[in-house]
């Protein structure tokens, strides 16, 4: 009986910070919105993976969804309101030429920190991710390019540039379809 349990996903379940997470979430928005929320920034996120039932009824919280998107992005607008000035007055194409002259990881990386983490507050809005979109600025092209130079780099902060050029590159991608 215990191995029919095993073979079947309703029969277990996923435990993060003592609740119960849907099997139907994806992973990155549980670590983001129940694991870093829940003050567990910086450490792993440690999964329970256990048989539904075994031990009487659950009584941990369930979540089977995470919060609505549309109310995130009205909050995005909100808070970051005062990054759309970035597309007004031509400061996102200053940034992306910037980006596309780093040649150094070394001399440069400073330059590199500074300018990912505007870009990745620039992104929040969605003004700016549609003057990112536009073919003409090559914005996905010199993302891929400032990746492939931070892969080339062993660097324990070159792991973190890499993951804020990822999240920049899925929102203006994401944007574009």
């Amino acid at each position: 009986e215990l191995i029919a349990l095993l073979d079947d996903d309703n029969g277990m379940e996923l435990l993060v910070n003592n609740k119960i997470i849907s099997l139907d979430l994806p992973v990155k928005e549980v670590y983001k919105k129940i694991w870093v929320a829940e003050g567990g920034e910086g450490d792993s996120m440690r999964v329970v993976y256990r048989m539904r039932g075994l031990l009487g009824d659950a009584t941990e919280e369930f979540i089977e969804t995470l919060h609505a998107k549309s109310q995130q992005e009205v909050n995005n607008e909100e808070v970051y309101k005062m990054a759309n000035v970035m597309a007004e007055c031509g400061g996102l194409e200053v940034l992306l030429r910037r980006l596309s002259q780093i040649r150094d990881m070394v001399r440069s990386k400073a330059l590199l920190q500074v300018t990912l983490k505007l870009l990745q507050l620039c992104v929040k809005v969605s003004k700016n991710q549609e003057v990112l979109c536009h073919p003409t600025l090559g914005t996905v092209v010199i993302l891929l390019n400032t990746f492939q130079l931070c892969v080339s780099d062993t660097t324990q902060q070159s792991t973190q540039l890499i993951e804020q050029i990822v999240e920049i590159m899925e929102t203006v991608l994401s944007k574009t379809t």
